[in-house]
């Protein structure tokens, strides 16, 4: 092989690495709930970070969405968004823990 064959390739090795990184990862939120505020954090990507008011949210939907790993969809009052975090990483027992944490700050879980 050309040394032009062997870099085509590591290009090619790495963008797939990179992506494969990046889809694994989109599934890999974590969830606290703290002072009133539902955080949700990623294992995977550490910058990513979102903060939301637990009397902002209308609603929280814990479910399987298409092919995605099991997810948690929060629904904004007064704007009619929706988020998906999808939570590969959660075990039955964690999913059960949150929705009971949940249920005792009053937040509407619906499985």
């Amino acid at each position: 092989m050309s040394k032009a064959d062997l870099q085509g390739n590591l290009i090619a090795m790495i963008a797939i690495a990179f992506f494969t990184y990046l889809y694994i990862g989109l599934q890999m939120f974590y969830f606290k709930v703290s002072s009133g505020h539902l955080i949700v954090k990623n294992h995977y990507l550490p910058w990513i970070k979102w903060h939301y008011k637990l009397e902002d949210l209308s609603k929280i939907s814990i479910t399987r969405y298409s092919r995605l790993s099991k997810s948690m969809f929060i629904f904004i009052t007064g704007h009619h968004l929706y988020r998906i975090f999808p939570a590969g990483s959660l075990r039955s027992e964690d999913w059960a823990a949150l929705k009971d944490r949940l249920e005792q700050v009053e937040r509407v879980v619906k499985d």
